[in-house]
């Protein structure tokens, strides 16, 4: 039987591509060409709007602690208890252009 499968000029055939001698190729004879450059530019594109979209979340998240933090320090105040820290407006502060704190009322509680 394998004898039969060796003698075969399809396995012959196979076998003989297999093991031909490499040919010599010139280095700037082989270049990615323009599928490459797009498949590196789309990788790219896509890297870029990834950060991006990472560094919004990132924001997202900072400032709904801060403004979280603000209203419980709002809350404690109002319930007569001790505050944390000296002033609980100091996190949220830099982000209103005024310097005032923001006040829940100014803003619209959907989230986003």
């Amino acid at each position: 039987m394998l004898t039969l499968l060796l003698t075969n000029p399809l396995v012959i055939g196979l076998l003989g591509a297999a093991t031909t001698a490499p040919v010599a190729v010139d280095n700037e004879d082989v270049t990615p060409g323009a599928v490459g450059f797009l498949a590196t530019a789309f990788v790219a594109l896509m890297a870029v709007l990834l950060g991006l979209d990472m560094m919004r979340r990132v924001r997202r998240t900072r400032y709904r602690a801060e403004v979280g933090a603000l209203l419980d320090a709002e809350e404690a105040q109002a319930r007569g208890e001790t505050v944390e820290s000296a002033d609980p407006t100091a996190s949220v502060a830099p982000l209103v252009g005024s310097g005032e704190p923001v006040s829940p009322a100014d803003s619209d509680s959907t989230p986003r």
